[in-house]
Formats: C-alpha cells, sequence, structure tokens
C-alpha cells in the first residue's frame, strides 16, 4: 500500500500540495454506471447582466479549471467552443441544481454545432456535439475546486488523453441519459464565466459568488488494477479522402482510479466527504482511414460505422 496524494483547494480554487498520512487501500472496484437520483431545481438558473464582469460585480473567484485540447480537429474545436458559450454567463441560484445538458440546450447541426467522434456504446461514432465532454469535463473539475455540491457524475468509459494529467478526474456527458449536475449550496448566487483560447487550444471555466471560506481537500488520485489495452484498431470512413488516415484515439490501459474529496467550512469542520472512484476500461489505438489505405498487418479493422 502506499499514501495517497492529497491536494487543498483554498478560497479560489487553487491547488496547494501537501502529504496525506493515511494510507489508502487497493483493492477491486465495482465499475461505477448507475446515474444518481436527480431532484429538480433547473429553473433557477439564469443569466449574468450584459457586459457584466466579476470586478464590477465584485465576486471572488470560488473555482476554475483550465483543459487543454490542442491538437484536436475543427469539428471538436468548434464543438468546445460553442458549448463554452452556452454555459457563460449562466447564474445558479442557492439551492438549485445546475444540469450541463438542460444548460446546454439544443446542439445539433442548426444551432452551429458539427459532428465529431465520440464514444457510443464503446466504440467511436460520429455523433453532432463530438468534444463536448471536454466543456462537462472543465466545469467539473472547477466545481470539484470549488468545493459545491456534486450530484450527478459519471466518468468515462476510457482514459482520455485530454484529461489524463489528474487521472480519474473527468465527466462525460450524454444527452439525454447521461449529465453532469451540481448544486449550488452556498447562500448566494453562483455566476460561470467560460471561454475558450484558440491560439493556446483551452477551455477555462471560472465560478463565481461570494466565498463563505470553505476548502477543499482532493485525496488521491490513486491508480490501481491497471490492464493492458489490446490490439490497435482501424476502421475505414467513406467520408474521408482517398489516401487519408487519422489517429483518433491513443490508446490507453485500463484501470481504477480511487479519488475522496472533503470539504471543509471556513472554521474547519468537515462539510462533506465525496467518495468519486472512477473505472476505466482498457482501450485500444484506433485509426480511421480512407479509400486507397490498406490498414498495417496485426490490427482489428472494422468496417464503417460498426
Amino acid at each position: 500500500m502506499r499514501a495517497a496524494l492529497g491536494r487543498v483547494f483554498g478560497r479560489t480554487g487553487n491547488m496547494l500540495m501537501h502529504n496525506n498520512a493515511q494510507q489508502r487501500r487497493r483493492s477491486t472496484w465495482a465499475i461505477v454506471m448507475l446515474l444518481c437520483v436527480i431532484s429538480s431545481g433547473f429553473a433557477g438558473t439564469t443569466f449574468a447582466a450584459p457586459g457584466q464582469s466579476p470586478s464590477a460585480a465584485k465576486l471572488q473567484l470560488l473555482g476554475v479549471s483550465t483543459t487543454s485540447y490542442y491538437g484536436s480537429y475543427s469539428e471538436r474545436v468548434n464543438n468546445i467552443a460553442r458549448g463554452a458559450a452556452r454555459l457563460n454567463g449562466r447564474v445558479v441560484q442557492p439551492g438549485r441544481n445546475f444540469s450541463f445538458n438542460a444548460a446546454l440546450g439544443s446542439a445539433g447541426t442548426d444551432d452551429g454545432f458539427v459532428e465529431g467522434y465520440a464514444i457510443v456504446n464503446g466504440r467511436l461514432q460520429k455523433v453532432v456535439g463530438g468534444g463536448l465532454c471536454q466543456v462537462a469535463t472543465t466545469l467539473y473539475r472547477a466545481v470539484f475546486r470549488a468545493g459545491l455540491q456534486i450530484v450527478s457524475r459519471r466518468n468515462h468509459s476510457y482514459v482520455i488523453n485530454f484529461y489524463e494529467n489528474v487521472p480519474g478526474f473527468d465527466a462525460t456527458v450524454f444527452s439525454p441519459d447521461v449529465d453532469f449536475i451540481w448544486r449550488n449550496d452556498t447562500g448566494y448566487p453562483v455566476t460561470i464565466y467560460a471561454s475558450t483560447n484558440p491560439a493556446k487550444g483551452t477551455v477555462t471555466i471560472s465560478l463565481y459568488g461570494h466565498s463563505d471560506g470553505r476548502t477543499v481537500q482532493m485525496v488521491g488520485p490513486t491508480v490501481s488494477n491497471v490492464v493492458q489495452q489490446g490490439t490497435t484498431i482501424w476502421q475505414y470512413d467513406p467520408t474521408m479522402k482517398y489516401g487519408q488516415v487519422r489517429q483518433l484515439v491513443h490508446g490507453r490501459p485500463g484501470m481504477h482510479v480511487a479519488m475522496q474529496r472533503i470539504v471543509y467550512t471556513a472554521g474547519g469542520r468537515v462539510l462533506r466527504k465525496d467518495n468519486l472512484p472512477s473505472q476505466y476500461l482498457p482501450w485500444a489505438s484506433f485509426f480511421i482511414y480512407g479509400k486507397g489505405v490498406t490498414p498495417p498487418a496485426g490490427v482489428k479493422i472494422l468496417p464503417a460505422g460498426q
């Protein structure tokens, strides 16, 4: 056994490192697939006044997160930018839930979203809105650091390279069944500010409100039960140009990640302890290819759309 690494987030949601003396047990965890039971309260989500800024409103930064999508294809970049814009300026009233899917609303081609690859039933498929999980993951990390109540969160089925800088620190969404939901359990409104930086390939989400002095400790992540990835997969895509090849997935092993969040009041009392485990399946490297391409020997070949 080994001691888990602890992280403490202060009032601004920034990360401080410290050693956690408690030993974490390694064990086999069941796959967490069921969603939490959701209570109502989405009507408490509104928009900030046009042009309102955190400084003008004299708000405090509660939590912030930046994730990188550098190297993503244009379809994914487009959807991330549009998804972030849908969240920007949202105001969550005290005691209300915030649903990512409800806030996002319609995300079809008529709304400016385009087809991108997403994980559907364990396979890569083209769906409108591929890449929105990047926005959901960034929001989840900001909510985690702010110490706000997490109502429903589910990890991806596989380790995604864009989020692996901190194992087990992601959130997946797929409307209407899989959602990320959190509650504003402070006594004041919380405003979401979301933006992308195309030059750097990053998306940033900041949560502003009035701090009650709570702090957050991350216990973990602790990785166990690692299972190596399988045979590389090549899938034919008839929409691709002649001779074109894209690598969509850089294979990652399966694993269990144990993580806990402890939220403290300003006086040091434990407000809540959240167990947030993640179970990932092993994922082989995944390529798509167009006409005129012969996949290399030894790979698993899938027909279009399988």
